[in-house]
């Protein structure tokens, strides 16, 4: 399950960290992540693997790690296949391997969907989650800007003077 897969590579990491090896670590996981919205991930317990070899990947660069998924299927060429993901271990550290092919991820341009955008409803009262911070105390002001009447803020990182003074900045009497 998710605690030996998980468990089993941390106290990989964590020796290889300790003596400051040089050895190059590769995992291999069974459809743990999908390649397109139309895969299903079969292993999910895998993924997991994939978000540590990341973390750890940035937190330690100096380890040479690889994770390598592949499809769960009968296939006589796949251990062709990965000794050619292992070999591009220095350029690539995460490949998925889906009919003999070595796909690797990569940010694409894509269209946003044109809408109408986000529509607002004085009749209804709005949340806003980390409400004290930058972001969450822009959105403030501009629900209320836009006519929003109800506004639950939710936050903790600000000091009971600097929230009482944003408060204050939205509503002066109080309500």
């Amino acid at each position: 399950g998710q605690g030996l897969v998980c468990g089993s590579f941390v106290a990989v990491a964590q020796e290889l960290i300790s003596i400051n090896s040089s050895t190059m670590c590769v995992a291999i996981t069974n459809n743990a992540v999908s390649i397109n919205e139309k895969e299903n991930v079969l292993h999910p317990y895998q993924s997991t693997i994939w978000g540590l070899i990341r973390s750890v990947a940035r937190e330690h660069p100096e380890l040479v790690m690889q994770v390598i998924d592949i499809e769960d299927q009968k296939n006589n060429k796949i251990s062709d296949t990965i000794i050619d993901a292992i070999s591009l271990i220095h350029e690539e550290n995460q490949i998925a391997i889906r009919s003999n092919e070595l796909l690797v991820p990569r940010l694409t341009t894509c269209l946003r969907p044109q809408g109408k955008g986000l529509s607002i409803d004085n009749r209804k009262s709005y949340l806003i989650s980390g409400g004290y911070g930058s972001i969450g105390m822009f959105m403030c002001k501009w629900l209320i800007k836009s006519g929003i009447n109800e506004i639950a803020i939710l936050g903790r990182y600000r000091s009971t003077s600097e929230r009482i003074e944003f408060e204050r900045s939205i509503d002066p009497d109080g309500k």
